[in-house]
């Protein structure tokens, strides 16, 4: 019987259900096999020699420890495990033998798996989306280190790497005012707009009793998730800014890191005091990176003396600045 099951190692015939490899003529393995240690094997070595992940080898043996592999033990090496190199918890050495072709791994992460030596800048950097961004949609603080092997989300329609995101907006839709007293609920099922949200935006803290007047407005957001629906992100539709309101076809402008509201009022060629007094900006010289403010085009033109240099020209911008008459 021994000898019997010394032959099927070595040329590879089924034992259990499952093929045994020995050898590289066994690869690239395109199914599950049973693998014999040797001397000098390593969970490192056998994964590059079938260029699968040693962590997945080890969690399917149940082996607590690498270092307690013994000669004559026999593993499984699966075509479920990721590639040797494409594990993002493992950072291995060796080059694989033979490239597998075959594999049925399949990773639940749908955004980025963190690699050794990540951080929030190199993967914003490596996939062209404002770190700003990335680091809010994971609610991730500064400083804070990311576990290799983590699933970061990644945002929806990320501006570039560099980009200062809009992170403080009004939100964008219209006024309402109804002709006669109703209530929120009402309104919401008018319009087909979640109650929660149209709750929300117009800071009424408890709707059920709050009896909207003629004499009111309410603020009627744009893509708003449907009434019923109160499973939404805040911040889709804008939580903050020094407007109010922006209208549907309102030009923006998204400050970057070092401007001022003069070198914006000039690159739009719209008075200073102007743009100040539209976004109910108290403290024109405290605005802030994400910042969104509304170019109000019903501004004079720009009167100021000097225009400090854009570091970023911002890709948010909807208007077309004019030049300094």
């Amino acid at each position: 019987m021994r000898m019997n099951r010394l032959f099927a190692v070595l040329i590879g015939l089924p034992l259990t259900g499952l093929a045994l490899a020995q050898t590289t003529n066994n690869l690239p393995i395109t199914q599950d096999v049973i693998y014999t240690v040797r001397t000098n094997d390593t969970l490192d070595t056998i994964g590059a020699l079938f260029d699968v992940s040693p962590l997945c080898i080890q969690a399917q043996n149940d082996i607590k420890r690498p270092s307690s592999l013994r000669v004559g033990q026999e593993l499984r090496i699966s075509v479920s495990c990721p590639r040797y190199d494409e594990d993002p918890r493992y950072n291995g050495q060796l080059v694989p033998t033979v490239r597998r072709q075959v594999s049925t791994f399949s990773d639940e992460c749908a955004g980025y798996r963190v690699r050794l030596n990540d951080n929030p800048s190199t993967i914003a950097l490596a996939l062209n989306i404002s770190v700003e961004q990335l680091m809010r949609t994971n609610g991730l603080e500064r400083g804070a280190g990311l576990a290799i092997g983590q699933c970061l989300a990644l945002p929806d329609e990320a501006v570039p790497f560099g980009v200062f995101p809009p992170l403080d907006a009004p939100p964008r839709g219209k006024l309402y005012s109804p002709d006669v007293p109703t209530s929120l609920d009402a309104i919401a099922r008018q319009f087909n707009v979640s109650y929660a949200l149209l709750a929300r935006l117009n800071d009424i803290s408890n709707p059920r009793r709050d009896v909207i007047l003629p004499s009111m407005s309410v603020i009627i957001p744009d893509n708003a998730p449907p009434y019923g629906q109160d499973d939404f992100d805040p911040m889709d539709f804008g939580m903050g800014g020094g407007a109010e309101l922006v209208a549907s076809s309102a030009k923006t402008h998204v400050i970057q890191p070092r401007e001022t509201l003069d070198g914006i009022a000039a690159l739009y060629n719209r008075d200073r005091e102007c743009l100040a007094r539209s976004n109910n900006l108290r403290r024109p010289h405290r605005i802030y990176p994400g910042l969104v403010l509304v170019i109000n085009e019903a501004c004079p033109p720009y009167v100021g003396q000097g225009v400090p240099p854009l570091r970023v020209r911002p890709a948010e911008a909807t208007a077309e600045p004019t030049s300094r008459p």
